[in-house]
């Protein structure tokens, strides 16, 4: 982190709107490139999973994120590594049978046709039905790349790493101004923190790096102050973690940490189109500045 130094308001004013041209750019510039459409392509190889495999994969694998066949994972380069478990799912199998009917089967004239020993015969149809095995699904951390072979992208984010300087006496003060209790747990979904409005309190997923867990510290914080009561149909889910993602970048770049290799990812993987950018803007910046103002004060 950057050594503090207290600015003016139009200092802030002017920071702000620089912040955020720059948050702006990255994101469409991201989005348009090379790196996002080989993403795209690469994750469009990995099945959607009916509901009850879902909660099959999450039984077995909670933390699971990615998850496909062996054969998949080698053609995107990587390997199960040796002595991984393979998560079970059901694996439907399409079925085709031919059963008579009690139909008789009638010629041109509308006669009843019959075999060689005169016996009506029944018309027959085909029916397609679908039984179900047990088959076999690896996630990502079960796997490894490929020595020499290319790597894929499969993330849309990439896991923000470093140390911060006086680490816990900023963490101290995202804990001070945040309006419900912060804390630190092993969150059993893989998710890196959320904030839960009916049990009021944000929850970090504890053991990351310094950058990664004030970048979500503060992405949850700004879920707390702008979606507080928020659980209806007043904002989409999409548009929820574009504000908090885009908080959490202008705010971190005040204090002279970059989250760009995650914070466009993300964003770029919740967008609906890129007038969500311009239409939520305002908001954002009015958000990162209550939260840096309050910030300033406390480190000052």
């Amino acid at each position: 982190m950057k050594k503090f130094n207290k600015k003016s308001d139009e200092q802030k004013k002017q920071e702000l709107e620089e912040l955020a041209k720059r948050f702006e750019e990255g994101i469409k510039a991201y989005i348009h490139s090379d790196r996002f459409k080989e993403l795209l392509t690469n994750l469009s190889k990995f099945h959607t999973y009916s509901i009850r495999n879902s909660f099959l994969i999450a039984f077995q694998n909670p933390k699971a994120t990615y998850v496909t066949t062996y054969p998949k994972w080698k053609s995107l380069n990587r390997q199960v590594k040796k002595g991984e478990k393979g998560i079970q799912i059901f694996v439907p199998i399409k079925r085709t049978v031919e059963m008579e009917t009690e139909e008789n089967v009638l010629d041109a004239d509308g006669q009843i046709v019959c075999d060689a020993e005169g016996n009506p015969l029944k018309r027959k149809e085909v029916k397609n039905y679908i039984k179900y095995k047990i088959g076999y699904v690896y996630d990502i951390s079960q796997t490894s790349q490929i020595e020499g072979k290319e790597e894929k992208e499969l993330e849309p984010c990439k896991e923000l790493t470093g140390s911060i300087k006086n680490f816990d006496e900023f963490m101290g003060n995202i804990a001070k101004i945040s309006p419900v209790p912060v804390s630190f747990e092993d969150i059993q979904s893989g998710a890196k923190g959320y904030y839960s409005d009916m049990e009021k309190k944000i929850v970090i997923q504890s053991g990351m790096s310094d950058t990664q867990t004030i970048k979500t510290s503060i992405h949850e914080l700004a879920h707390s102050l702008l979606h507080e009561g928020k659980t209806g149909t007043e904002l989409s889910r999409s548009t929820k973690e574009l504000q908090a993602e885009s908080v959490a970048f202008i705010v971190c770049q005040h204090y002279g940490i970059d989250t760009s290799d995650y914070t466009f990812g993300y964003v770029g993987s919740w967008m609906e189109d890129e007038e969500q950018i311009l239409q939520n803007l305002e908001i954002i910046k009015m958000c990162s500045s209550n939260i840096i103002d309050k910030l300033d004060t406390l480190m000052a």
